[in-house]
């Protein structure tokens, strides 16, 4: 970006963008929405001013309250609900807020876990929409998510790891774990997903910058109707990639980050979503703690291409009798550190819950720090042994 400058009396120069135009709201508001994410982080490092500038515009246009406000009267009560049952937003939606785009026929696809569909489905209809029951279920809500053979009926969005749909006029998808779902979409261009507290978009540069989207699949299987996905988003602007070039296939570093991955590493773009007013999530009883983030933050995948099967995105399952939610871990060294670390803590709990002691603690709260410790473990001893 050009930056104009005018000679003043004493031979000074006085930068005009700097002095007078990141000070107007309304002028910054129009520059910076023609910017891409990395032209906003390259102009905010140019000096104090543009910072705070960019700051400001960034609060503006990724007001995720005012982008909710479309579906919900009450965004604070609808994101209270994210927290309490760890529901994620994705799809077009997710999309849409990272892109500063606007789709008028798009509708709000929300992702939740099986333990929670009832409660989710409920708040709906408190919040003025209608259940639409396909013809595979009851017309009655509270029948139809009680029916243990409600499937999901085959469709752009029938793919491994979602359990059944329920509309809305928006759909709420439930499965086990919501992020091996979205790790499981048509391509890389709709891998985004927002929690109550951040949004986080896995692919930026290519999504964003580039505007390409790689086809996959996950290591669960694929879609069998993909192709209407992949058409959907190549009319929106985005070049469809079936098969990587060269130089992106054979590095770790290149555009589309092959390789280890966790949600909110330095190949993904996370915005810190402004949280007042939302309640967090209770502790499940009194003798667990309370989340103090959204389960998807422990989430590690692994991107794999082969010329011949394409692009895949690998991960492993943590869950157990001391969590209520699935995690996603690719990392067999810490996959097998969580199995040890998570048996003993059932078999304490077993011992516990036989003697009537106490209720059953959960250590979904610890988990982050587990994790987080065995990652600084294994780095410390590796770097040792170079020593």
């Amino acid at each position: 970006m050009a930056m104009a400058a005018v000679a003043s009396q004493g031979n000074s120069v006085k930068p005009i963008f700097t002095d007078s135009v990141l000070h107007i709201d309304l002028i910054c508001e129009l520059i910076f929405s023609c910017c891409s994410p990395a032209a906003l982080v390259q102009t905010a490092a140019t000096c104090r001013v543009a910072k705070e500038s960019v700051h400001s515009y960034i609060q503006y246009a990724f007001n995720i309250n005012r982008r909710l406000s479309r579906y919900f009267s009450d965004p604070l009560a609808f994101r209270s609900l994210q927290a309490r049952t760890a529901t994620l937003i994705s799809g077009s939606f997710a999309l849409q807020f990272f892109d500063r785009s606007f789709y008028p026929t798009s509708d709000l696809d929300l992702y939740v876990h099986m333990r929670h569909r009832r409660e989710v489905g409920r708040w709906l209809l408190g919040a003025g929409y209608a259940f639409a029951p396909t013809p595979y279920q009851y017309p009655d809500f509270e029948v139809a998510v009680a029916d243990p053979l409600t499937v999901a009926p085959g469709g752009i969005y029938d793919m491994p790891g979602i359990a059944c749909i329920f509309n809305f006029t928006t759909a709420a998808r439930t499965g086990g774990g919501t992020l091996k779902v979205i790790l499981g979409f048509h391509s890389t261009c709709v891998m985004n997903v927002l929690s109550f507290e951040k949004a986080y978009c896995l692919y930026p540069r290519t999504t964003l910058e580039e505007r390409r989207s790689l086809v996959s699949a996950s290591c669960r299987g694929q879609s069998e109707r993909r192709p209407q996905g992949l058409d959907k988003y190549a009319v929106r602007g985005w070049t469809i990639v079936a098969r990587l070039p060269p130089q992106d296939a054979e590095r770790r570093d290149g555009a589309f980050r092959l390789g280890w991955r966790w949600i909110d590493d330095n190949a993904s773009w996370v915005v810190a979503l402004d949280t007042a007013g939302v309640a967090r999530a209770p502790a499940p009883n009194a003798s667990s703690g309370a989340r103090a983030h959204d389960p998807v933050a422990v989430c590690n995948w692994q991107l794999r291409y082969s010329a011949v099967g394409g692009a895949v995105m690998q991960f492993g399952v943590a869950k157990g009798g001391v969590l209520r939610y699935v995690y996603l871990v690719t990392d067999e060294g810490l996959l097998g550190h969580l199995t040890r670390v998570l048996s003993a803590k059932i078999r304490v709990e077993q011992a516990k819950a036989d003697l009537k002691l106490e209720d059953w603690n959960y250590c979904d709260d610890e988990l982050p720090r587990i994790c987080r410790e065995h990652i600084r473990e294994v780095a410390e001893r590796k770097l040792v042994a170079l020593r």
